[in-house]
């Protein structure tokens, strides 16, 4: 039976409602999944945010285990230790890092391959996480290798003679110099050429420091960027010597554009006290290094009067090695301040005795990466991962 023309427009009519109903859905639909997709990208940046932070947080640690193990020389096994941190100028926490200790780090003393790192003498695994308030962590190890200022004192035959042959080992660094300090007793100078290392001449900071009593004399010397290798070293002098001492060692981060690697020095002389003493003023994060050479005369008393007061000043003594019975020293110390007095030598001799004596700054390099720091190469971060830890 065949329907009346007037139920069609009804059909039509709920046909239009349906459609709009479906369309409807249809934009909620797509409504409700570019939400969802806008909130997991908004989660995931935030999540990406926190991991980022959590990093830094976990550096920063790794850079304050590493100064303490290198430079403080906390023990490797020693170096456990949790710091929560604020954001800058205010009481906000930024988060904290974790430094593992022994117990939570086993393997500090092996390196990623599982060779042994001698206890910490030779090296340092340090391990640190990073979290943030929201608990994200993130987890980073490194080998940590201690400075070596790969410095060395030794004294040739004390008879009479014109040459001596050294040893010296030049390190891997960066803007690398080669300093050396030599003592003798003799009225001769050193041979023009010499030292060398290997075949290469050295340059004096400046004339020997002689007193003429001995003579007793100490003078400084260096090479800018020294191939890294064993090398013999050659001192030599224009006629026989007795009692030469030789002292050197290896610098990074040296300012070896300039035409001088120093800022200052000091070269002086002294005949009747019991302290020898040199006064500079150098730049910032520079190294002093210096040489002493003086009359034998036993060791030293403990007359605090000569090391200190107006008579020579506050006296800041290099890190050093006597040898040769006391007549010699040489030593490094740093950073250095920039525009602080500086006043170094050596003091407590058993009696007034006829001294030579030089110390010169090492200036730091401002090139852009250098570091703007003499610094000892050989140390800091050798191998660096980071470690995969559950989702908490």
């Amino acid at each position: 039976m065949r329907r009346s023309a007037e139920h069609f427009p009804m059909q039509r009519g709920f046909a239009a409602v349906m459609m709009v109903a479906l369309l409807m859905l249809l934009v909620l639909g797509i409504v409700k999944s570019t939400m969802t997709i806008q909130g997991g990208t908004v989660v995931d940046a935030e999540n990406s945010v926190e991991m980022v932070k959590a990093l830094f947080l976990a550096e920063s640690g790794m850079e304050r285990a590493t100064q303490r193990y290198t430079s403080v020389g906390t023990a490797c096994n020693a170096l456990g230790e949790t710091r929560t941190l604020t954001e800058a100028g205010s009481a906000t926490t930024a988060g904290s890092f974790r430094v593992a200790d022994a117990t939570e780090n086993p393997n500090f003393d092996t390196d990623f391959d599982g060779l042994s790192l001698g206890g910490g003498a030779n090296g340092c695994r340090i391990r640190v996480t990073g979290i943030t308030p929201s608990n994200r962590q993130r987890v980073i190890e490194s080998v940590v290798v201690p400075y070596n200022a790969n410095s060395k004192n030794n004294k040739a035959t004390g008879g009479s003679t014109t040459t001596a042959t050294f040893e010296h080992t030049v390190v891997a660094g960066e803007n690398l110099l080669y300093i050396a300090a030599v003592s003798w007793v003799g009225a001769s100078q050193m041979t023009a050429g010499f030292p060398k290392l290997n075949t290469t001449s050295m340059t004096a900071v400046t004339s020997r420091a002689s007193d003429p009593a001995g003579p007793y004399n100490a003078q400084i010397f260096y090479l800018k960027n020294p191939t890294p290798g064993t090398y013999n070293v050659y001192v030599q002098f224009d006629t026989a010597v007795s009692d030469i001492t030789f002292s050197n060692m290896d610098m990074a981060g040296v300012d070896l554009v300039s035409a001088n690697p120093y800022d200052a020095y000091v070269s002086t002389n002294s005949s009747a006290n019991k302290y020898i003493v040199g006064t500079l003023t150098p730049t910032t994060n520079g190294y002093l290094f210096d040489v002493m050479s003086r009359k034998k005369g036993g060791s030293s008393d403990s007359d605090v009067a000569s090391c200190s007061g107006a008579a020579n000043g506050n006296i800041n003594t290099t890190t050093t090695s006597f040898y040769n019975s006391g007549n010699a020293a040489s030593g490094y110390a740093g950073p250095t301040t920039a525009g602080v007095s500086t006043t170094t030598g050596y003091c407590g001799f058993n009696k007034a005795q006829p001294a030579a004596y030089q110390v010169v700054s090492i200036k730091a390099s401002t090139a852009a990466g250098s570091g703007g720091k003499v610094r000892l190469p050989g140390g800091g971060i050798g191998r660096w991962r980071e470690v995969t830890v559950p989702p908490s």
